[in-house]
């Protein structure tokens, strides 16, 4: 993209969102030859997600060695997305092949180590200029076109050219909003609460999930010994567990099949339950990524 065109542009490309969608899109680029301006509305260069499944799927692992952040993620002392499944049918719990290759896999961490140490990365990428405390408060529009971002910055309001701008700022999207991109509504059907453990185990030392048509509820084992534990219930359940949050949250838990002993386990989590939509959890629709 880096060509007599870009005169008149401080950059190629404007990312607006330094999770790991924008770092990893910000990293990709600059490799190939590109100006990128790497937007973070927030200051912290901890900052991280905290309402996530922290489990990134087999999938995913290609992209992971392609950004050079597998050697980086094994020091993290991420834990293999190995797991199993409660289904209607009972567990399902996929193995290799005798004579076969190692099943694929990708990796369970948290957010907290997740985020930062993509951003970081990006930060580290020849090409990328990180700007925390960045906020896109507008769109700089030219003949019909986009040319940037006007953004809220520490030292006041500032206006950076580019060619291309990128909306990796997730759920209800500042630039997708000003853009005035078409949303696609989706109703939940569940809400859903989590809390984190440490020293819980877990059925094969893997992952657990559970699928009880229409409940759901998983248990992924994550960095340092934590363990991310979710339950989403069939929204209908919603006003009767609000009754009670952690008394509906454990007695949940205790009910699943060959249920983690929760109660022997150390919760670590500040606020021992916590909802995984802003507000008025599973009833709210769902803002699409554009």
């Amino acid at each position: 993209m880096t060509n007599p065109e870009s005169a008149g542009h401080d950059y190629d490309v404007v990312i607006s969102g330094a999770g790991p969608a924008g770092s990893a899109a910000a990293i990709l680029l600059a490799r190939r030859g590109v100006r990128v301006a790497l937007l973070e509305r927030r200051s912290d260069p901890g900052a991280y997600k905290v309402l996530c499944t922290h489990s990134i799927t087999a999938n995913a692992y290609p992209v992971l060695d392609e950004l050079g952040l597998v050697p980086a993620l094994g020091e993290a002392g991420v834990v293999r997305n190995e797991a199993r499944w409660y289904t209607r049918w009972g567990w399902i719990e996929p193995r290799a092949a005798p004579a076969g290759p190692e099943l694929p896999y990708a990796y369970n961490i948290r957010r907290s180590v997740l985020d930062p140490l993509v951003r970081s990365r990006a930060a580290q990428t020849p090409g990328v200029d990180l700007l925390p405390g960045h906020r896109v408060s507008g769109l700089l529009r030219e003949a019909g076109r986009t040319v940037g971002v006007r953004a809220s910055a520490p030292q006041g309001e500032r206006e950076i050219r580019a060619r291309l701008v990128v909306g990796a700022d997730g759920k209800e999207s500042a630039v997708a909003e000003i853009a005035e991109v078409p949303t696609r509504l989706h109703e939940n059907g569940r809400f859903g609460y989590l809390a984190h453990f440490r020293n819980l185990p877990l059925h094969g030392g893997i992952g657990q999930t559970w699928f009880l048509e229409p409940d759901t509820a998983y248990a992924f084992p994550n960095d340092d010994g934590v363990t991310v534990l979710a339950v989403l219930p069939d929204k209908k359940r919603l006003p009767a567990f609000r009754e009670d949050l952690e008394g509906s949250f454990f007695e949940f838990v205790r009910a699943l099949p060959e249920a983690p002993p929760i109660d022997s386990a150390e919760r670590i989590t500040r606020s021992s339950v916590r909802s995984t939509t802003p507000s008025s959890p599973g009833i709210r629709p769902h803002r699409a990524s554009p």
